[in-house]
């Protein structure tokens, strides 16, 4: 609109007496606060255990690695089965609780890291084992997946009941 100039838009003719009218325009921020008004309010995402914590222990430099390094503990309950190349451990577990806790993005870079510490050198796979495992590498990938899908349901609400929480982490 040049110079406060009226254009043709502005400009209506009033029915009443035939004269043109100039139509100012809606103060914009009286349209956006009736509009925000009239609109239905949207749910908030669902909040995880973690988002609980103080704001400085919520942050994903402490909780990323402190859920590797849970998962990283767990992973040292390990038993064999003769004839079964992959160990149980207590890792999956922790794969779940990390998940719940922290969410799927918190979660699966968690997983990550775990994988990748553990790759690099970090004796923390299962059974204190680390580098490049060829026979359980599948299981790290799959942790950073199923961290993804169990955070995910957590952020969704799944994990508020005893029985959500069964059927996420069984999905996971």
């Amino acid at each position: 609109r040049g110079g406060g100039q009226p254009v043709a838009a502005d400009v209506q003719v009033c029915a009443h007496g035939g004269h043109a009218a100039i139509e100012h325009p809606p103060d914009t921020r009286a349209v956006v606060s009736r509009a925000m008004s009239l609109a239905p309010s949207l749910p908030s995402p669902t909040r995880v255990l973690a988002d609980l914590l103080p704001s400085a222990l919520r942050n994903p430099l402490v909780t990323v690695p402190l859920g590797a390094a849970l998962v990283g503990g767990l992973a040292q309950i390990d038993w064999n089965v003769p004839g079964w190349p992959v160990p149980f451990t207590g890792q999956t577990l922790g794969v779940l609780l990390v998940a719940a806790a922290l969410g799927s993005t918190r979660g699966s870079l968690s997983m990550l890291l775990y994988g990748g510490a553990g790759i690099a050198g970090v004796p923390w796979l299962a059974g204190g084992a680390h580098g490049f495992p060829k026979v359980t590498f599948g299981y790290i990938v799959g942790f950073a997946v199923a961290a993804l899908l169990v955070g995910r349901l957590a952020e969704r609400g799944w994990t508020r009941t005893v029985a959500g929480t069964v059927a996420a982490m069984s999905l996971g």
